[in-house]
């Protein structure tokens, strides 16, 4: 081959590489690229989008920020893992946020005392936590602190629906329930309540006096439970059976059955729940029931 026919070779080469290398370079996009917006601060009724549990441990103990929806927008509409239950628009640092119970949110209202003056039941128990801003939103001026409400015992648990105002007419996500295999303080093994168990508490309440009766004890429960459960029907409560069991605590925390007589801490506590006659069990919560069918597992 001679030189002339080489030269034009390298020469097309040269052009074909030169083609290629060109078609795969960036093209510039006309326009100014613009930052992501700050997140606004949150509402009450927004909700977790992200468990509390993931970067290691729970949320409690420092105020941190998470991933929220907003409810206004239906952004909990979707399976969530908490909710915000207390907004306060000057926030604190870490711990001293002030969270603690969330009824106001929930609609509890204590029972009407009537003959029951020394019985005081409580709402239920629930995982508050702190949340604050998280970077961004301080360094853009966000000064807010907020409390999150979730699920008791299982934190890392998600749930639909919501528990605002659920002590006055609401459906409880399950969730939230108070579900175990016993009534007996010290073989009390809660159960998530979408999973089998026996019985279910509604509410647990300090006894002041000791001269308080089981059979006062039972009938304020049964008041308990007509409130909470919403349940009407006279065949759909015949399937249920209301009890309650007294106690007090002994040296190392041990409960006794019965109240206390006398001395410091004389009096003690109740627990008041349902079971099934006969022993069913349940998988899901009754707590918000009304006219729905009982979940039972057989």
């Amino acid at each position: 081959m001679g030189r002339r026919q080489w030269g034009f070779l390298v020469l097309a080469g040269a052009v074909i590489v030169a083609l290629v290398f060109s078609g795969v370079q960036p093209r510039r996009v006309a326009g100014a690229a613009h930052a992501e917006p700050v997140p606004g601060r949150p509402d009450l009724g927004d909700c977790l989008l992200e468990s509390p549990t993931t970067g290691g441990g729970t949320a409690t103990g420092a105020k941190r920020s998470f991933r929220l929806g907003s409810a206004a927008n239906g952004g909990c509409a979707a399976a969530h893992y908490g909710e915000i239950v207390q907004l306060m628009l000057s926030g604190g640092t870490g711990s001293d946020v002030g969270c603690g119970r969330a009824d106001g949110y929930l609609g509890w209202t204590p029972l009407p005392r009537g003959d029951f003056n020394w019985i005081n039941w409580f709402s239920l128990d629930s995982t508050v936590v702190p949340l604050g801003p998280s970077q961004r939103q301080r360094a853009a001026g966000q000064n807010w602190a907020a409390c999150a409400a979730l699920p008791d015992g299982n934190p890392g648990d998600s749930y639909t629906g919501s528990v605002r105002n659920v002590y006055a007419g609401g459906r409880l996500p399950s969730a939230f329930g108070r579900c175990s295999i016993s009534l007996n303080p010290n073989r009390f093994d809660k159960v998530r309540c979408s999973e089998p168990h026996g019985y279910e508490i509604l509410s647990v309440a300090t006894v002041v006096d000791p001269g308080e009766t089981q059979d006062d004890v039972d009938r304020s429960c049964a008041a308990i439970v007509d409130k909470l459960t919403g349940i009407t029907s006279s065949s759909t409560k015949a399937q249920l059976k209301v009890e309650t069991l007294m106690y007090h605590f002994v040296n190392g925390g041990e409960a006794a059955p019965g109240l206390q007589e006398s001395g410091d801490g004389a009096g003690g506590e109740a627990v008041c729940g349902v079971s099934g006659v006969g022993g069913r069990s349940f998988v899901g919560s009754l707590f918000g029931l009304g006219s729905n069918p009982i979940p039972w597992f057989n």
